[in-house]
């Protein structure tokens, strides 16, 4: 899952399921030995996944990785991302109403919104929402953010965005 280092250690910490911690620890015993380091395994149950939430980003901070990415990709192919054009959204939600809700907020902050989309197999309902944007430089945070704002509160996630390529 990931590794900290502090006060002179590396700490390595996997998340496994149910008890296959001492018996992986096990396996690798051999591949671990290090001369000048010593292995101190320490196991503890984690079933909501506390300690997952305290080391990794938030949904806002994941979105801003992701939105570094799209506009390389977009930059990649020729777009002039200070070019308004059409943005593209979608939240998914596991209630009609929660959905409903959500898409009454972004319409006040301007955002056009198709129907909503009928629960899947999995259960979601999808909310698909566009607005005029730029998407240079830390505005897709900005959008992002004010999104979040919208639709954590009524349970959503939001599933990203996307565009034409503006040249």
């Amino acid at each position: 899952m990931g590794r900290q280092i502090s006060r002179g250690a590396t700490d390595f910490i996997f998340q496994l399921e149910g008890e296959a911690g001492p018996a992986l620890f096990e396996q690798l015993r051999p591949f671990l030995s290090v001369p000048g380091y010593t292995v101190e395994p320490k196991f503890r149950s984690d079933p909501e996944w506390e300690l997952y939430r305290q080391h990794y980003p938030s949904a806002f901070h994941e979105h801003t990785m992701t939105n570094r990415a799209l506009q390389a990709e977009l930059r990649g192919m020729g777009d002039r991302l200070k070019r308004r054009r059409v943005i593209d959204h979608v939240a998914l939600f596991r209630a009609a109403v929660s959905a409903e809700e959500a898409a009454r907020t972004l319409r006040r902050r301007g955002f056009r919104i198709d129907e909503l989309e009928g629960s899947d197999e999995s259960g979601s309902w999808a909310l698909r929402f566009h607005r005029k944007e730029r998407c240079d430089g830390g505005r897709p945070d900005a959008f992002t953010a004010e999104i979040l704002e919208a639709i954590e509160p009524n349970d959503g996630v939001y599933d990203g965005w996307g565009c034409a390529v503006g040249r």
